[in-house]
């Protein structure tokens, strides 16, 4: 992704011709500002169709870097965005800055590649999951969401996107199961992910802690980690929000019982989230078709994540035979 200036020494012709201009807006995002309002939106897209491959050309150059997470090689990062020194992940190569985060997923396709003990696609000993992870990032993926930390390590290693981390894990007494517990999130942090990822719904955890307690508490011991609420409705949404959640997701909508029968994407729902809630809004779950993934970023979504519709294909074959099945 161009920054707004470019090291002078060493550059190629790329960065030559990028030298001392504006950076080209977020890849991925909205119509940057000053563009004519008679664009339309497919033209927006082959805007940004032509700054990705911009983009791609001068990466080629970094081809070499280590690669693994969300990092950009020095000298493009290395400092934060008050010119702290920041510490190298690896040799030479630093993470992403929220700034660059949130420039990076803005208005795009976030691709959660997950699979669970019982689905054909879980293996023991990983390895899918990267596979996955890597042909999204080759269409166009702005970010991944993964959950566990082998599958995240995993993704980390191939892909160079935001990782929206997660571990599911069932606990008596309570139905929360996504990061329920301080344990789940220092494993979390251990490993790097960009994005914590916890359940913002009304139940409690085992230990009592609502869920806005328990963001507060992540947010003490971890002030520089970004958090992500999967939220049902708009009350826990704004309670999130105000414990220090960057974001809030619709991940629980349609999956609680105060939002039980709620089956498809409620762009109402997401709508108001972008004009109440002060978190960056992300549409997730019910998203099965493209057309409902550019409206959900309509209603006002920073940005979405769609995993069945895409990583899934049990799923997408049960949706494809059930259909056929109705019309015989």
């Amino acid at each position: 992704m161009y920054r707004k200036s470019l090291p002078p020494a060493g550059e190629g012709g790329a960065q030559r011709r990028m030298r001392g201009k504006p950076a080209i807006f977020p890849v991925y995002g909205f119509l940057p500002e000053g563009l004519p309002s008679s664009v339309g939106f497919a033209d927006s897209f082959s805007l940004r169709a032509k700054s990705r491959l911009r983009r791609l050309r001068f990466d080629t150059r970094l081809r070499a870097q280590p690669r693994g997470g969300s990092l950009f090689a020095f000298p493009f990062a290395g400092v934060d965005d008050e010119h702290r020194p920041l510490r190298p992940h690896k040799k030479g190569v630093f993470p992403m800055t929220h700034e660059q985060i949130f420039n990076q997923i803005k208005g795009g396709l976030i691709v959660s590649c997950q699979a669970l003990e019982h689905e054909p696609l879980y293996t023991k000993e990983g390895g899918v999951m990267p596979l996955m992870a890597k042909a999204a990032a080759q269409s166009g993926a702005v970010g991944i969401r993964a959950n566990t930390v082998r599958d995240i390590t995993q993704i980390k290693q191939v892909v160079d996107l935001p990782v929206i981390g997660i571990i599911k894990k069932d606990y008596p007494g309570t139905p929360m199961y996504i990061t329920v517990t301080m344990q789940e999130v220092d494993e979390l942090v251990a490993c790097g992910v960009d994005i914590l990822a916890v359940q913002g719904t009304g139940a409690l955890r085992p230990n009592g802690q609502t869920s806005a307690e328990f963001i507060r508490a992540i947010k003490e011991k971890y002030p520089d980690q970004l958090v992500m609420a999967d939220c049902d409705n708009i009350e826990n949404a704004l309670a999130c929000a105000g414990a220090g959640a960057d974001f809030v997701g619709t991940t629980m909508r349609g999956y609680t019982p105060e939002t039980t029968g709620i089956n498809d994407v409620d762009f109402g729902f997401i709508a108001q989230l972008a004009r109440e809630c002060p978190a960056k809004v992300i549409a997730e779950g019910h998203i099965h078709t493209p057309e409902q993934a550019v409206q959900a970023l309509y209603a006002g979504a920073f940005a979405l994540v769609v995993g069945g519709a895409i990583t899934r294909p049990a799923e997408i074959t049960a949706r494809y035979t059930a259909a056929i099945n109705n019309h015989k």
